[in-house]
């Protein structure tokens, strides 16, 4: 709730810095079904995490 607020907020900006990314953001969240979404955070946050977690361990561990 918090992002939207920012995002929106920034796609009312007349700043092109802020306005892009929140004119961005909302795009995608309102093109996008919820279950396409539910399933991308689902599915691609674990797989974000476990690459992260694979790049940042030693290479002796």
């Amino acid at each position: 709730m918090i992002m939207g607020t920012i995002t929106g907020l920034g796609k009312l900006s007349k700043k092109i810095l802020f306005q892009y990314p929140g004119v961005i953001y909302v795009d995608f969240i309102r093109s996008t079904p919820l279950l396409v979404q539910i399933l991308l955070f689902y599915y691609g946050l674990p797989g974000l995490y476990s690459r992260r977690k694979l790049i940042t361990e030693h290479p002796t561990s």
